[in-house]
């Protein structure tokens, strides 16, 4: 997932745009997960429930995020290892649960498009099993699995 506020009318509300990675061909995500179990809501806390619309009659039960919330979310799918993306574009990447699957040599490449695309002062976000320890990297290290430009 990464968070980037340039360039889109909705971010203007709540100052970011996010687009999730990857977006899934066979479920077209973006539209499968648009309604979501009730019960599931009670684990968002309370202060965001206004982003939130509950369904009524055939759709109780259930609830949805709102369009203007929405509208600020792109799925796309793209390759780390050859990707075209605009250099320092994003505020934050959230990496998780990516690298692992990658030798050392891809996970160099990935490591690199993801320095050259985040902004400075922004932040990457890898999974608690993934790090760039093993690999030379120019990101400073702001926690477990958190790394800063």
């Amino acid at each position: 997932m990464i968070c980037n506020g340039r360039n889109r009318a909705h971010s203007k509300i709540f100052g970011l745009y996010i687009l999730q990675f990857p977006y899934c061909r066979s479920c077209n995500f973006c539209r499968c997960s648009e309604v979501y179990p009730l019960v599931e809501r009670e684990g968002i806390p309370e202060i965001y429930h206004e982003w939130l619309t509950v369904g009524t009659k055939e759709a109780s039960g259930w609830f949805r995020i709102r369009p203007e919330l929405r509208e600020c979310i792109s799925f796309k799918q793209i390759n780390l290892v050859n990707p075209v993306m605009d250099e320092e574009a994003f505020d934050v990447v959230f990496c998780r649960n990516v690298l692992i699957y990658f030798q050392t040599d891809t996970i160099e490449k990935v490591n690199e498009l993801l320095y050259k695309n985040v902004r400075p002062g922004g932040h990457c976000f890898l999974g608690h099993s993934e790090s760039f320890q093993n690999i030379s990297h120019k990101w400073k290290n702001a926690g477990i699995s958190v790394y800063k430009k």
